[in-house]
């Protein structure tokens, strides 16, 4: 329900287009390879592949494609581990548009 809403609040912005939407970390990283975003957007807690663990994949893999983490848990150590990962910065689900 949340990637559906994400979904339809970033279709309503210009010059934004959604390519793809993933369950887990390991749909995310397949889908950078099949459509080669400029941005993706990460939660930190999935199942099968970790958004800290997907993000570093994806910026190994993908440097050009950039990563914004897009949590619900606002951890210090979650979130660290995703910057050091190399994600560009993190939002909270609930911080304003």
């Amino acid at each position: 329900m949340v990637r559906d809403g994400i979904q339809l609040m970033l279709s309503l912005v210009g010059g934004v287009d959604v390519v793809a939407l993933a369950a887990d970390g390991e749909e995310a990283v397949a889908a950078v390879v099949a459509h080669d975003p400029d941005v993706v957007l990460m939660d930190l807690r999935m199942p099968n592949c970790d958004g800290a663990t997907a993000t570093r994949r994806i910026r190994a893999e993908h440097p050009r494609t950039q990563v914004v983490v897009l949590t619900t848990f606002a951890d210090d150590a979650d979130v660290l581990d995703a910057l050091r990962a190399g994600a560009r910065g993190y939002l909270t689900k609930d911080a304003g548009v």
